[in-house]
């Protein structure tokens, strides 16, 4: 799978480099030994965010900017992932703090989270994205009901 990932990005470039429209930056972002990890957001000034996990410890949320990879703080979570993050930093995603109740989050510029987005008991609730102007995308389900707002 990483190869016909590779090989259509290759693809893509080459294409894209003729049409003189579009540069690549390739850069490996620093992992702990035996650490695997996702990329789940990345602003216009290059900020990344994701998650990195191991086994047999949590999934870490973690925001890359100025070549420094830091870990979110998430007090007490099983596992944090964001999502996105907005021009100005603001990173929303989700957590599990229990086995049973997934809680979206909100956190300005990689501090602890702010705001908790809780649909109430039973329901697990997600931050999906942050637009420049604040808006979230966010949704939250109770057993096979699922619903979105912004």
């Amino acid at each position: 799978m990483r190869t016909i990932a590779l090989a259509a990005a290759t693809m893509l470039a080459s294409h894209a480099a003729r049409a003189g429209q579009v540069r690549f930056d390739v850069q490996l972002l620093p992992a702990a030994t035996g650490a695997q990890q996702v990329i789940s957001g990345l602003n216009d000034s290059g900020t990344v965010v994701g998650y990195q996990f191991s086994s047999g410890n949590p999934e870490q949320a973690y925001v890359f900017t100025d070549g420094t990879l830091s870990v979110l703080p998430v007090p007490g979570a099983l596992w944090a992932r964001p999502a996105g993050i907005s021009n100005n930093g603001v990173v929303v995603g989700s957590w599990f703090v229990n086995n049973t109740q997934q809680t979206g989050f909100l956190s300005a510029s990689g501090a602890t989270p702010i705001a908790v987005l809780s649909a109430g008991a039973n329901t697990n609730a997600v931050a999906q994205a942050i637009d420049p102007g604040g808006r979230l995308i966010a949704g939250y389900s109770v057993g096979d009901a699922h619903r979105s707002w912004i």
